[in-house]
């Protein structure tokens, strides 16, 4: 990811309304939670979503990933 993306990411979330939206998003795909199904297409699916979270949150943390891309 380049770097103004990742500072859109930053700037997006650093508000009261990205916050309340970053949190309600962690609770509807599995953020906290295990994503563990006997259904394995129901896993992937889940699994899916929660990787969509992980990636905002490195989005928005990560200054490492900002740094190799220069």
């Amino acid at each position: 990811m380049n770097k103004d993306l990742k500072q859109s990411y930053q700037h997006l979330f650093a508000t009261d309304d990205g916050d309340k939206v970053l949190d309600d998003l962690g609770k509807r795909f599995n953020l906290d939670q295990t994503t563990f199904s006997s259904d394995a297409m129901e896993m992937a699916f889940l699994e899916g979503q929660r990787s969509v979270m992980l990636f905002i949150l490195r989005a928005i943390t990560d200054q490492k990933e900002i740094e190799n891309n220069e």
